[in-house]
């Protein structure tokens, strides 16, 4: 028997009162940003959380203006009203991606790069210690060859905190006489399948590719538009899912997605399930600058940036790196990625202000008492790793 089922009501419901508001602004900022930063016909994979830690000790350190454009983008229009809120709910970030059990873990670790002259405000400082474990490491950055040990040394502490999945992308020129701070936030995670999958050899897009296969209880739901299929992990410490567009658009598949969606993938049916996906091995570097602005992120880019809360030194925003690593394989889902939100004494540039549509959800879910579904992803998907409500990575596989 086949129906539908009408849950526009129910998915404000459960936006906002399963998932917290907090969680659902994150993941719709993590998916905007992984729209704005990659090209739907390429493979890519974003870290979210790892960008919200290094751009939220920005948030932290901000006020006025600045402290607000990057609150709505991060946490909705209401976000300075709800500032203090929204700081415990980043603060507690990392105590909810930690986790360690045999052969699985998920850790964040912060580390604060500054200029030897540079001095945090002591509550800037005390708060990034207490709340994130941040370690403080200062350098001179106008002696060329202290750039080039920073680089090095930093190089060393990125490896280390990815879990060694992230590698060879500190580069001296990331340092320059004008850095004055570099929040940098990273994580290392790595999960077991819950249910066991085997290789073999098939084709997806004209080439041919190890797939994983297997059969067993997953988490299923079919809409007109997509399939998305949530593969747990061991303790059920994270769950894996796959959106699989029904069309062949798929760029216009990725402008429909958002945080919701792939939170609410969380209540699809328990059901048996025969699966293929493609083994994958990702690896992404971004600049964020551009994505940012358009998300709305501006001022914090000029030399009219409100950082009076951070440091005791003018400074305003230059770049914002990321580099991610992701692996699913037979055996585990790994990943690692490292984020910098590097800060300067001199402007940026910016660029013209875009509006931030409004996504409205009004779609329909497919319910059906077959007793195994085949779920094939042998075509372009949108896939993200979730614990806790959190999107730890995101991506499209192509």
């Amino acid at each position: 028997m086949m129906f539908r089922l009408s849950l526009v009501v129910l998915i404000a419901l459960f936006n906002y009162k399963c998932y917290g508001e907090q969680a659902l602004s994150l993941a719709h900022f993590g998916v905007s940003l992984l729209q704005h930063s990659s090209q739907p016909d390429e493979q890519a994979v974003i870290s979210p959380i790892v960008e919200s830690l290094a751009l939220g000790a920005v948030y932290e350190g901000a006020k006025n203006e600045t402290r607000k454009e990057i609150g709505d983008v991060m946490f909705g229009p209401k976000s300075e009203e709800q500032f203090a809120s929204n700081l415990q709910f980043l603060h507690s970030i990392p105590k909810s991606v930690k986790y360690h059990a045999k052969k699985q873990k998920s850790v964040m670790k912060m580390l604060l790069l500054t200029h030897k002259r540079f001095k945090y405000k002591d509550e800037f400082l005390n708060s990034m210690k207490t709340n994130y474990k941040a370690a403080l490491r200062k350098y001179d950055f106008c002696e060329d060859e202290i750039r080039e040990k920073a680089a090095q040394e930093t190089e060393n502490w990125v490896k280390k905190a990815t879990g060694n999945v992230v590698k060879d992308t500190v580069e001296k020129r990331m340092f320059r006489t004008e850095t004055r701070s570099a929040p940098i936030s990273a994580i290392s995670t790595c999960f077991r399948w819950k249910n066991p999958l085997t290789k073999e050899i098939g084709e997806f897009g004209g080439k041919r590719v190890n797939f994983l296969k297997g059969c067993g209880e997953y988490r299923y739901q079919s809409t007109p538009k997509y399939e998305v299929l949530g593969m747990e992990m061991v303790d059920d410490a994270a769950v894996l899912y796959i959106f699989l567009p029904k069309s062949e658009n798929y760029e216009e598949f990725v402008e429909y997605m958002d945080g919701a969606r792939v939170l609410h993938a969380e209540f699809g049916d328990k059901m048996k399930v025969e699966v293929k996906i493609p083994e994958m091995k990702i690896f992404s570097k971004h600049r964020f600058h551009v994505a940012l602005k358009k998300l709305g992120v501006e001022k914090v880019f000029t030399e009219d940036a409100e950082l009076d809360h951070l440091g005791v030194q003018a400074t305003d925003m230059y770049a914002s790196y990321q580099a991610v690593g992701f692996e699913v394989n037979e055996h585990l889902v790994r990943g690692g990625a490292t984020g910098t939100a590097g800060l300067q004494s001199l402007s940026g540039i910016v660029g013209p202000p875009m509006e931030k549509e409004e996504k409205v959800h009004n779609e329909e879910y497919e319910v059906t008492d077959e007793v195994t579904k085949r779920f094939v992803a042998d075509r372009p998907f949108f896939f993200a790793l979730v614990r806790d409500d959190l999107i730890l990575y995101a991506g499209h596989y192509m």
